[in-house]
Order: C-alpha cells, then structure tokens, then sequence
C-alpha cells in the first residue's frame, strides 16, 4: 500500500471521472436516486477530486467541494464546473457548525489514513437530520479478484464493517448495492429512455439480489 499522488493521477488522466466509465454512470444514478428527485438544500463533496459527480447532481443540490488536489480541482474547472471548490483535506474540513443539509463522500474513505476522523469532520458541519451518503468499495470484489488490491486503498471494507463504523456516529437509513445486473440497470437508463415504471419494477426485482457486488452506498442520518 502506498498513499495517493493525486496530483499525479490527475495529471496523467486529465479527470479521469469524466470519461464516463460504465461504472461512474452506474455510480452517480444510484446516488442521484438517494439525492431525490427535487433540488434540495446545500451538499458538501468530501474528497470531491475532479467534481465529476458533483457536476452530475448539481439540479439536485448546491454542490460545495473540496479536495486536497490542486489538479483534481484544476480538472473540474477546464471542464466547465462552476460550482464553489475548496482545497483541503478531508480529515481537516474547512467549515464549522451545522452549514450543510447534505454531505456526500464517495469513494474516498477507504483512501484515508483515520476512517473515524473522517466521520467526526462530517458530523461537525452536517446539520441535525442531515443526510450522508458515503459509498466504498466493497473489500474481495469483483474488482480484486480479477484485477488485484488497489494499491492506493488504506483500508477497504465488507459490509459489517462499514456499517458497524458508520452506526457509531449515524442512523443508516439505506444501504444499496452496486453490482453487474444494477450497473447494466443505470446505464439502460442514462443512455436511453425507459419508463421510469418499467425501470422501477427492474429496479425491486434486482434490488435484494446483489449479482459480484462492486461498492456499497450507505444513506445515513445525523440524529
């Protein structure tokens, strides 16, 4: 295990979230699907790197991110983003008090050193009866077993252990699984126009019968 050189990886990729991986579209519509349909409230994207998914529920909330890659931040920028971004390090948030009705952390607590400091920086500027939505990979995945242990992941997580973490500082509301038979789901949707009451008979079906589950997103509240 080494720790991330995000400068390096933004620079090489260019914001690599934008290239619309089968697996980011699946990614950013199961969280559009947890926002809600409506535009509500104020958002913080912790570990927000190149504001790809930030950028892609901005009609649901007011996206404020912050990340500690000057790159990440300059890659969202050169691609239109326009919503206010902050450079600083997601154990260190930058805020205090209740400012935000919803935080958002996706896939960027298995990249930090102290997972529990994490929690506690988003506790202190979430307000009560806000929402968190954190997703993580899921530890031994598909992804492992046919590619390898990412090497830049500190600490991955199976479902126990992700919610036994998260129950200490939050009510769980929800926990969806993304998985093949989901990600071909949300790609059907983004690309092309299915009824939304044909895609949410799929949607229950498929929902309790994970299929190689890839990442966990947890809905939790501050109570």
């Amino acid at each position: 295990m080494r720790i991330m050189n995000y400068g390096e990886t933004y620079r090489k990729s260019g914001g690599h979230h934008w290239k619309n991986t089968p697996w980011n579209i699946a990614r950013v519509e199961l969280i559009r699907s947890l926002l809600g349909s409506r535009r509500t409230g104020l958002m913080l994207d912790v570990g927000c790197g190149d504001a790809w998914v930030s950028y892609n529920v901005a009609d649901l909330v007011f996206p404020v991110g912050i990340d500690p890659s000057v790159e990440g931040i300059s890659s969202a920028k050169k691609h239109g983003y326009k919503y206010p971004l902050i450079v600083a390090d997601a154990i260190n948030i930058p805020f205090r008090g209740d400012v935000f009705d919803k935080v958002l952390c996706s896939e960027v607590i298995e990249h930090v050193i102290d997972d529990e400091q994490l929690l506690k920086e988003i506790n202190e500027v979430l307000k009560m009866q806000g929402i968190v939505i954190i997703t993580t990979p899921k530890k031994h995945s598909i992804d492992e077993l046919v590619f390898g242990k990412c090497e830049f992941h500190i600490k991955e997580y199976d479902e126990r252990e992700i919610t036994q973490l998260i129950l200490k500082y939050y009510h769980i509301l929800n926990i969806e699984y993304l998985d093949i038979t989901k990600t071909i789901l949300y790609l059907m949707y983004h690309y092309f126009p299915i009824n939304s009451r044909i895609y949410n008979v799929i949607n229950n079906i498929i929902k309790n019968k994970p299929f190689f589950i890839r990442n966990f997103l947890i809905m939790a509240r501050k109570d």
